[in-house]
């Protein structure tokens, strides 16, 4: 079974700061709807900035009234647009550069990648691997090339669940079809998670998940660099036995990497190496499923609070300004649940996405940017 990860940071020279963020992230402006399909009771969606501030993503519902056919939206602001495409599948992951909006998906034939041109041409894509089963994914895209890392079953553990491990496929620097980039060092050894990122200084970044399956149990964090599809790794988190590190979320600038993953239950975590080593800040307030994205020297974090019996969850905003942080609990704009869905970052504000829930018990994906 695929659990929910976490442990302490020991990555090079890391200090762990267990103060939250006090203060007030700038203020947000109203809720846009980005987009309703109006059926199913999952939404899963995957978006990425573009350079001329616009948000470009790709969504798919599941659930009754609902098929497998993925909508292309994008927009910024209060204003937002979305057209159905033609690919069919499980949506994996987004990237964007100037020639168009990237999809890689899982179709019924196994994983693809496409894309909607800069003129709005739907293309027929590429198969990269012939593997079914339900995986995760992440790509990057430059100068019209792409380079994708996802998973794929490699093996079983004790109880006959599937063991994963990370593939790549790139046109970004030299081709490279499908290959296996991660192995597993036991049979109880699971690679789960990946998230990827354009390396400054050229390459890519990567940082995953690597689970333990058997008793004790625990998990932790990887990463990886490489500057045309060789990979350097190195375990970015050691966990306990017991402790689980889960969903890693990268960002980059021109000189700097910036990592957030969930610690434990629901403990958030941030590290990034702007004084020459990773540094880690753990935050105050609990919650999951966090993302990070870093705009003219501003860090934002943006994830899901903890429910309780009589809370709904929402959105907390946490920004790093010079070293200090300051956070938002992001004032409720549905009568239900809001869940963090990913953040971006364009002239040192940020723009959140978050889940809802419609009238009809539909998800639905919204915005909100600081103003």
């Amino acid at each position: 079974m695929r659990r929910a990860a976490i442990a302490v940071l020991a990555a090079l020279v890391v200090v762990v700061t267990a103060a939250g963020p006090v203060g007030a992230v700038g203020a947000f402006g109203p809720r846009a709807t980005v987009i309703d399909l109006n059926c199913g009771t999952f939404l899963i969606s995957r978006a990425v900035l573009g350079g001329d501030g616009t948000v470009r993503g790709w969504a798919v519902a599941e659930g009754p009234g609902c098929s497998d056919q993925i909508w292309f939206f994008q927009g910024a602001g209060q204003s937002w647009g979305r057209v159905r495409s033609p690919y069919h599948g499980q949506v994996l992951a987004a990237g964007y550069d100037g020639t168009g909006a990237y999809l890689l998906y899982q179709a019924a034939d196994g994983v693809r990648i496409t894309k909607r041109s800069a003129g709005g041409t739907f293309t027929a894509g590429r198969l990269l691997s012939a593997a079914t089963a339900p995986s995760e994914g992440a790509v990057i895209a430059t100068g019209g090339t792409w380079w994708a890392v996802w998973t794929e079953p490699t093996g079983v553990d004790f109880n006959g669940d599937p063991l994963d491990s990370l593939f790549q496929a790139k046109t970004y620097g030299t081709d490279q079809p499908r290959q296996q980039i991660t192995f597993m060092g036991s049979t109880d050894e699971d690679d789960l998670n990946p998230a990827l990122a354009r390396r400054p200084g050229g390459g890519a970044v990567l940082a995953w998940r690597r689970e333990h399956t058997q008793f004790p149990p625990s998990s932790n964090i990887r990463i990886a660099t490489s500057l045309d599809g060789h990979w350097t790794s190195r375990a970015f988190t050691t966990a306990g036995e017991f402790e689980f590190d889960q969903t890693p979320a990268l960002a980059t600038d021109a000189t700097h990497t910036y990592v957030t993953w969930q610690h434990g239950n629901d403990r958030i975590v941030e590290a990034d190496n702007t004084s020459g080593v990773f540094r880690s800040h753990t935050f105050n307030t609990h919650g999951g499923g966090p993302s990070v994205a870093v705009s003219l020297g501003r860090v934002f974090v943006a994830w899901s609070t903890s429910s309780g019996s009589t809370t709904l969850a929402h959105v907390f905003v946490a920004e790093r300004h010079a070293s200090s942080w300051t956070g938002l609990n992001l004032p409720q704009s549905t009568p239900s649940h809001e869940f963090a869905a990913g953040v971006t970052a364009r002239g040192g504000e940020a723009t959140v996405r978050f889940l809802s829930r419609g009238s009809g018990g539909q998800e639905i994906l919204n915005a909100r940017t600081q103003v």
